[in-house]
């Protein structure tokens, strides 16, 4: 039944150029939008990957800072990184503050 139903149906699309055309121009946009998606996914995998390499930098810095007694970078007084906030907040926003793709 399902044969006959699929023989019908193709020899009606081969009987129209103009369905023809719009099978293809449909298959070739669903998969444009399949390959683009990838490369957006792609893209997003390395940005988070990329932020989780700068946070564990971020917090390795941060730790350097409190090893040597200083309260945090020289450029930046502002920080006190004795404080709870501001190790949170030094240490662990990297990708909130750039996100790249994500964005």
């Amino acid at each position: 039944m399902l044969r006959l139903a699929l023989g019908f149906e193709l020899r009606s699309l081969l009987r129209s150029r103009a369905s023809l055309v719009a099978l293809v121009a449909f298959l070739a946009i669903g998969a444009l939008a399949i390959v683009v998606g990838q490369l957006h996914v792609t893209q997003w995998e390395a940005a988070i990957a990329t932020a989780g390499e700068e946070r564990d930098k971020a917090i390795e810095e941060a730790r350097g800072y409190i090893a040597r007694g200083e309260t945090g970078p020289a450029d930046r007084p502002w920080i006190d990184l004795t404080k709870a906030a501001w190790q949170d907040r030094y240490a662990g926003t990297r990708l909130a503050r750039e996100p790249g793709p994500l964005a």
